[in-house]
């Protein structure tokens, strides 16, 4: 069973990576994401926010592939997100109910 800090490292670490995504998506520019106890694979992030850089993507694959290729990074990056938001919704949720049932307030956990 994991502690409560390790819940909430590992929260803001997802909600880390979804603050890179949102971000990635409105600039191309890349940064990385270094932050937190690990650091995220730049190669995973590039694939997660392909969708806003898919035209960087399919160049390198033959034309009539272009199309399916777009579809397969857009179902890719749109299904990792909802997989990244649901697991920092389930955990956010976690420590809400420990704070609920044990008395535990945000300051005295840390």
């Amino acid at each position: 069973m994991k502690t409560e800090k390790e819940i909430r490292q590992k929260l803001e670490y997802y909600r880390g990576i979804l603050g890179v995504i949102q971000a990635k998506r409105t600039r191309t520019r890349s940064s990385g994401f270094g932050r937190g106890t690990r650091p995220f694979p730049e190669d995973a992030l590039h694939l997660l926010t392909a969708g806003a850089n898919v035209d960087e993507v399919t160049t390198d694959f033959p034309p009539a592939e272009q199309e399916f290729i777009r579809q397969w990074f857009g179902s890719l990056s749109a299904s990792a997100l909802q997989l990244i938001t649901a697991l920092a919704g389930i955990l956010g949720w976690v420590l809400d109910e420990a704070e609920a049932v044990e008395g535990v307030t945000p300051h005295q956990a840390k």
